[in-house]
């Protein structure tokens, strides 16, 4: 056999081989995606659906700074996050040449040594008060104030009367119906979570003023002032359609009152014919609704994929 004809045979199974794989990647990836758009019905199947949004927010808690009346050497008797009885030490700070002056807690309160400053101008009592402009600026969180020695009017630690804290967010208005008056929410802090409550919604013009109030020990709520978070704040369970599959209809109301526009379903028959049904739409995504499971329609049943075709 002449030498270009073996070449002209590697060159055909070559691309022979080419066409093979090619084939084999539609057949495995390709055509059940095109299939399943076009296939005219669906499966209705139970799951979960889960609403996220991303916020930068404002934490803010009550708490007041305590401040050195003299010059001195420190000796701790708190630690950090720690709390502590009304009249139990805090930490002694010895004058040079002097009497030690002893630091009492005034009341019940957790201790912490991450100071920004801000303690007195962020308060639940101006939670209302707060704009993006200057709040969102607050970039950097407390630092940790712990030392051998102090000056007089340096902060010493601060006060935080309780675990109650709170989260402020700036909220663009189509979003808003994300955050309902005492919906629950669950905040990401990074791995951490922690659970909270929508407790204020200030409309403003150009944004929604959101605080989430939030009873429950954080090991770091004492350290922080700002944070970029997620927010989980709607969990449904129930059954999911495909958003195509949901079209509105006139059905007859109870009573002398007018036939009305409800939401709802094809879902086919045993006989081949397909018969709507209402649905109580419980939220949506982008693709899919999730409707209640108590209603017209079952997991499992066959309803029409493209209802308004």
């Amino acid at each position: 056999m002449k030498a270009s004809t073996k070449k002209k045979l590697a060159v055909f199974a070559v691309i022979l081989f080419f066409l093979a794989v090619a084939a084999l990647y539609a057949y495995l990836y390709l055509i059940p995606n095109i299939t399943g758009a076009l296939t005219p019905t669906a499966i209705v199947s139970y799951g979960r659906m889960q609403i996220t949004d991303e916020e930068d927010c404002l934490v803010v808690r009550s708490e007041e700074a305590v401040y050195a009346e003299e010059d001195g050497t420190i000796h701790y008797y708190s630690e950090e996050n720690e709390r502590t009885r009304k009249a139990s030490k805090i930490l002694d700070l010895y004058p040079e040449g002097g009497s030690a002056k002893s630091y009492t807690a005034p009341y019940t309160a957790f201790i912490s040594y991450y100071i920004d400053g801000l303690e007195s101008e962020y308060t639940p009592d101006t939670i209302g008060q707060l704009d993006p402009e200057t709040a969102l600026k607050v970039n950097t969180n407390p630092s940790n104030t712990k030392r051998e020695t102090a000056k007089k009017g340096e902060a010493l630690y601060k006060l935080i009367s309780n675990n109650v804290w709170y989260t402020v967010l700036f909220v663009e208005k189509d979003k808003s119906d994300l955050y309902k008056l005492n919906q629950n929410v669950t905040l990401y802090f990074g791995d951490d979570d922690v659970k909270g409550y929508v407790s204020e919604v200030y409309n403003r013009r150009d944004y929604d003023l959101i605080v989430i109030k939030i009873n429950y020990y954080y090991e770091n709520f004492a350290r922080l002032r700002s944070a970029h978070i997620k927010l989980l704040t709607q969990d449904y369970d129930g059954l999911i359609v495909p958003n195509s599959a949901v079209a509105y209809q006139e059905v007859p109301s109870d009573g002398d009152a007018p036939p009305s526009e409800k939401p709802g379903v094809y879902v086919l028959g045993i006989n081949g014919d397909y018969t709507f049904r209402t649905v109580d739409i419980i939220t949506s995504t982008e693709n899919e609704t999730l409707i209640k499971t108590d209603g017209n329609v079952k997991i499992y049943d066959e309803i029409l994929r493209n209802a308004n075709q």
